[in-house]
């Protein structure tokens, strides 16, 4: 069973859920979804709870694409085909999601996710 709740509002938990993953974006993704222009997913499966930010860029030129801003969890093969469903459903063009964590792409190559882009980033300043 899987139980998908979206809040509003960002949350103290999802911090803390998510802490592996932000990278520094907390900020920018806590504003993001107070703002409504990314959603707060918490997701509780049978093994355990999970948390995702998402968002949906438009384009005058194609349909929209889905954005996962972060995930971190469990049960992602079920999760990634529930939310895959979703935005089929929706009309969604396509999904796409920035990782570093290389296994990952092993994880979801099966549902049809391909490499798109590489990116290199020098720091000039530390943070």
């Amino acid at each position: 069973m899987i139980e998908i709740i979206l809040h509003p509002q960002w949350l103290d938990n999802a911090t803390a859920g998510l802490s592996e993953t932000l990278r520094g974006d907390l900020p920018s993704l806590k504003q993001q979804v107070n703002n409504r222009v990314a959603q707060l997913w918490e997701i509780n499966t049978d093994n355990g709870k999970s948390w995702m930010v998402s968002r949906v860029e438009y384009f005058d030129y194609k349909p929209a694409e889905l954005v996962i801003c972060c995930y971190k969890g469990c049960d992602l093969k079920q999760v990634t085909q529930l939310v895959h469903d979703s935005a089929q459903a929706q009309g969604i063009g396509s999904i796409r999601y920035h990782t570093q964590r290389k296994g990952l792409n092993r994880l979801v190559v099966d549902l049809g996710f391909t490499p798109y882009e590489t990116v290199y980033k020098k720091y000039l300043q530390e943070a």
